[in-house]
């Protein structure tokens, strides 16, 4: 096989695994918490803002428009999981941060969602298997706008807002 070959493959083979994983993930969410995989994607880069986010950071992010980016959060804001508030020197500057039922949230899902990860994927055989793994995707990944994800746990805290009141 040539190298060619090697990276179509290895395309495909992600794709695959991520389209199965998050069908799955998707359809857990929305049972379980009544929620979409892009409302999950939205309150856990929230989650790592502690202090939240402007509109336009969290639309790019997230790759999302910034009209696909209001839309998606005008509905956690109707379930009380964000709060929006006006960017005191930007007229048209919004801020968005989590609630404390936000966090909460995000929390449980977190949590259930790094087990699903960790039980959906086979182990690595070894410490040199997953430094290569890692290193290739780094490099993939390298010209990409949003930073590196990496899992992060739970977050055990009440949003800020909240906890200055």
């Amino acid at each position: 096989m040539n190298d060619t070959q090697a990276r179509l493959d290895v395309w495909l083979a992600i794709l695959q695994i991520q389209s199965v994983r998050m069908k799955k993930f998707e359809s857990w969410l929305r049972s379980e918490h009544e929620i979409t995989g892009s409302q999950y994607e939205i309150l856990r880069h929230l989650a790592d803002a502690p202090d939240g986010m402007r509109m336009q950071q969290l639309s790019g992010a997230i790759l999302y428009s910034s009209g696909a980016t209001t839309n998606v959060v005008r509905r956690l804001e109707f379930r009380g999981l964000v709060e929006r508030h006006p960017v005191a020197h930007d007229a048209r500057g919004v801020h968005v941060h989590l609630t404390d039922d936000g966090v909460r949230l995000v929390d449980a899902v977190r949590a259930l969602h790094h087990t699903h990860v960790v039980e959906s994927l086979p182990e690595f055989t070894d410490a040199a298997e997953r430094r290569a793994v890692l290193s290739y995707l780094s490099r993939a990944c390298a010209d990409q706008p949003a930073s590196p994800v990496r899992f992060r746990p739970p977050l055990a805290r009440v949003s800020s807002e909240n906890a200055r009141r």
